[in-house]
């Protein structure tokens, strides 16, 4: 009880103004009491007179005639007054002396109020009064008094005492009657209204309405009810909208749970830090969540360290300023299996504009992306298979009937040397002559070599054996600067090829090697055995399935750059300077490995190196293969 009254409005109120009246009260006191001071001062200054007035001529009689008695009445008369605390008569002559008549001295105890005296008057201070006769010209006598500060600092207190008692019972009084006043004026409408609130009903504030009562239609309390029933009816339409926003809200889940459901789609959100979190609840995206660890993760670092189509989307305005995104490819790699997902984002905004993050799609594209590579690998292969044919038959047409013109042209120069056997000058131009025209003829036989128009001898050989024979002249060859290293696969089977042939190709990839490494390095040699389950076709024919070589050269020299590579294997095309290759070496072993039925493939990085495998079949190759052009193609790797 004691508790609640204390945080009563009223009573705090009413504190608050009884601590204020007090303290005004008390410093209007004081100003008081300091005036009452002074003003005790001067009053007793005239008491003083008044009583010395009043028994001059007393007194005067007294000196006059030298009276003791006389005298000595006159003070007792003054020691009527209790304040008067000595008191003196004098007699006084011509000459100016004095003679006592009389004196008294009241006895009076020590003082605590000494302090107050000394404010009320003068400590020690003596009022002399000049006594004088009617007949006399000079004064007869002197009446001293003095005055008893204790005295008057006593009645000066009592008079205090009573005002501050008469201001502390006021004071108390104003409380009561404050505390009321404030209890019917301001908590008890207070106390009302906290009822009434109460009441609310919180599903519909706005039907519960205040009604004001009529002592306070025009006053705050009034005014306040008004604002509180405006309050409750804009809470009650906010409630309104509030649930039919829950309502359709929930409608909308509803359709996104079934659309989840429905949809193969993995749905994410991010906050306004691009952390990531994966909202869909199918047991898939769950899984996948879990490999990928994609929820926690940063959407930016995943965009930034995964995405595959960076040459069309430049995904640094995504968060710089952020924006709505489509078909981000995402790769990623479970175990050894590529996965590419494809995200769609939508970017979302405050009310006032300000970022909150993303909400999305990723939808798992692998498959279809694979299917587009393979598709765009074939069409890359079936070109440059088709390029390959066609420069084949232009080149072996060429070839064929330049190789008749040269024939013709040595057959007519040997006739003419053996006519004029004695002309040494003319013989000395057609050897020239004929020398050149061998060197047009060889040729004419690398380009029939490229065409596959050469003849072939095939048969059943050991690969390892022709390059152990070859070897020998490659050391020579090559120059001390380039070491040959082997590894030959002990278990290799026959392999049929034309091993002169396949000589010359080992003699020119190893020369194209040593040409990569000009300040020297490592040819390395490679055998070992391949199986080929499927039909394939490549850029150079029709695989049939079976057990082929493969034969790798190896070489640490400058490499080639992609561009390079891919041109590598068309006729004339050459990396070295002008005058120093004729761009047919790799041609050539193209047109061999081909005509062979076999496969040839390059992987070269610049700065370290190429390699150069040969796949040569280790059975005759079946014509109705190898003329069935409907073969699916696939991709062949190493």
């Amino acid at each position: 009880m004691t508790s609640k009254l204390r945080h009563n409005i009223a009573v705090k109120q009413a504190r608050t103004a009884v601590v204020a009246a007090v303290c005004i009260g008390l410093l209007f006191s004081f100003a008081q009491l300091a005036y009452d001071i002074l003003q005790e001062r001067e009053d007793t200054q005239a008491a003083v007179a008044h009583i010395m007035g009043s028994l001059k001529e007393p007194a005067a009689e007294a000196a006059y005639s030298l009276s003791p008695e006389l005298a000595t009445k006159v003070l007792n008369g003054v020691f009527q007054n209790p304040q008067v605390k000595e008191g003196y008569l004098f007699a006084m002559f011509g000459t100016g002396e004095t003679e006592l008549l009389a004196k008294r001295i009241r006895n009076t105890g020590p003082t605590h109020l000494q302090w107050l005296a000394k404010l009320i008057t003068e400590e020690d201070r003596i009022y002399t009064l000049e006594l004088e006769v009617s007949n006399q010209e000079k004064p007869t006598g002197l009446l001293q008094l003095k005055i008893d500060g204790g005295v008057l600092a006593q009645a000066f207190l009592d008079r205090a005492v009573v005002i501050f008692s008469a201001g502390l019972l006021r004071n108390v009084a104003l409380t009561f009657v404050l505390v009321i006043v404030f209890y019917e004026t301001l908590t008890k409408p207070i106390v009302e209204i906290s009822q009434r609130i109460s009441e609310l009903d919180a599903e519909h504030p706005e039907q519960s309405l205040m009604t004001i009562p009529p002592a306070h239609q025009h006053d705050e309390f009034g005014a306040l009810i008004k604002e509180i029933n405006t309050s409750r009816q804009a809470v009650g339409t906010a409630f309104e909208k509030l649930r039919i926003a829950e309502a359709e809200k929930d409608e909308s889940m509803q359709m996104f749970h079934a659309l989840a459901k429905a949809t193969s789609d993995i749905f994410w959100k991010t906050n306004q830090n691009f952390d990531l979190e994966i909202i869909s609840e199918d047991k898939s995206s769950k899984e996948l969540d879990e490999m990928l660890e994609l929820t926690g993760s940063s959407l930016k670092q995943l965009f930034e360290d995964n995405h595959i189509n960076s040459e069309t989307i430049n995904i640094s305005d995504y968060w710089s300023q952020p924006k709505d995104f489509r078909n981000v490819q995402l790769k990623f790699t479970i175990g050894e299996i590529p996965f590419v997902l494809s995200f769609y984002g939508s970017a979302s905004f405050d009310h006032d504009g300000h970022f909150t993050g993303y909400l999305g799609t990723a939808t798992d594209i692998t498959e279809a992306l694979q299917q587009s590579w393979k598709i765009a690998e074939t069409q890359e292969q079936l070109r440059q298979a088709q390029k390959m044919e066609a420069v084949g038959q232009l080149t072996g047409g060429i070839a064929h009937d330049f190789n008749n013109l040269l024939a013709v042209i040595i057959g007519n120069l040997e006739l003419m040397e053996e006519k004029n056997p004695d002309n040494k000058e003319l013989k000395k131009l057609m050897h020239a002559a004929i020398r050149s025209s061998e060197k047009g003829a060889k040729l004419t036989q690398q380009l029939l070599a490229f065409s596959r128009k050469q003849t072939l001898q095939p048969h059943y050989v050991n690969l390892n054996d022709v390059i152990e024979n070859v070897l020998q002249m490659l050391v020579r060859t090559l120059g001390g600067s380039v070491s040959i290293e082997t590894n030959l696969s002990e278990d290799l089977i026959d392999c049929f090829v034309d091993p002169a042939q396949f000589e010359n190709a080992l003699i020119n990839l190893s020369l194209n090697a040593r040409d990569a490494m000009p300040d020297g390095g490592t040819l390395t040699i490679r055998t070992e055995a391949f199986q080929l389950d499927d039909i394939v076709q490549t850029s150079s024919g029709v695989l049939q399935p079976g057990p082929f070589i493969k034969v790798t050269v190896s070489d640490t020299g400058t490499g080639m750059s992609e561009i390079e590579v891919e041109k590598s294997l068309e006729p004339f095309y050459t990396t070295k300077e002008v005058g120093k290759g004729s761009g047919m070496g790799l041609p050539m072993v193209y047109g061999f490995v081909a005509q062979s039925v076999g496969h040839i493939v390059l992987e070269s990085v610049v700065g370290q190196g190429t390699d150069i495998t040969l796949f040569l079949p280790c059975t005759e190759p079946d014509p109705d293969i190898i003329e069935n052009k409907s073969t699916p193609e696939v991709a062949f790797h190493r």
